[in-house]
């Protein structure tokens, strides 16, 4: 999912204000690689080593409401809740030879890096599976 720009710098501060380290690109390395993993789902990157605290232990749950929706002609508003598995998982991508590999030593909350087209919220695949 994609938040705006304001929600995601308020996300990222109030992160780094409880510990949590985020992880940058390695210099001379292709952007979105990490050791010598590809970041095919690029999202929020957190080292476990050396935080103060981890992702797992500071995202317990995240709930996204959207307000202002019509149902059956009358207003309603659609609250989805997403439990921690939902929102954080280890960095999985494609390492030097395209295999699959996970590196453990970092945390990705699944909220893509950069402001949505227009500054708009965009919602991906784990909402859409918890409202179909």
């Amino acid at each position: 999912m994609r938040l705006p720009s304001t929600v995601l710098r308020g996300l990222k501060d109030e992160l780094k204000n409880e510990g949590a380290k985020e992880a940058v690109a390695q210099e001379g390395k292709p952007d979105g690689r990490f050791g010598s993993i590809l970041d095919t789902e690029p999202g929020l990157l957190y080292e476990t080593a050396g935080a103060k605290v981890n992702l797992t232990d500071l995202v317990q749950s995240m709930q996204i409401t959207i307000r202002g929706g019509k149902v059956g002609g009358k207003e309603a508003d659609l609250t989805v809740d997403f439990a921690n598995e939902d929102v954080v998982q280890p960095l999985v991508g494609l390492n030097e030879n395209g295999v699959p590999a996970v590196n453990a030593s970092l945390e990705k909350l699944m909220i893509y890096h950069q402001r949505g087209i227009g500054d708009a919220a965009v919602l991906g695949r784990a909402f859409l599976e918890k409202v179909s």
